[in-house]
């Protein structure tokens, strides 16, 4: 099983005022957490994406909004977060995910793969 190894984290490490936002994804925190690859996505309008499963752990963070269902993919045991601005959230391997992110919201990803289409996997979230 690996849904039980999700570490949500509110508030993780961020920073806002008029000016910026700053959040913190990595910083050492995860033991035996390095990462190899880095995204941002940006989303221009309220969209779905995901439905897919690695077999390597993510760190996600994200500025603005998104639910994140989660799924194991052995147990079937589904769990839903509301991420918001300074929220961190690491999915161990064998767990599926889908985002609904809301217009406007940027997610960044760190992952310990730089070759992602390797080791991911199609899976419908329902």
């Amino acid at each position: 099983m690996a849904i039980e190894n999700v570490i949500y984290q509110p508030q993780f490490d961020s920073h806002i005022n008029d000016d910026r936002v700053i959040i913190t994804l990595v910083n050492g925190a995860v033991p035996g957490f390095g990462s190899e690859h880095v995204r941002a996505i940006k989303f221009k309008r309220n969209t779905k994406l995901g439905n897919h499963w690695r077999e390597y752990p993510e760190i996600y963070g994200i500025i603005g909004k998104a639910v994140f269902t989660l799924e194991d993919i052995e147990t079937k045991e589904q769990i839903k977060y509301n991420l918001v601005t300074g929220d961190r959230l690491l999915i161990p391997p064998c767990v599926a995910l889908k985002v609904e992110a809301s217009a406007g919201t940027i997610v960044l990803t760190c992952s310990q793969q730089s070759d992602r289409y390797q080791k991911t996997h199609k899976y419908d979230v329902l």
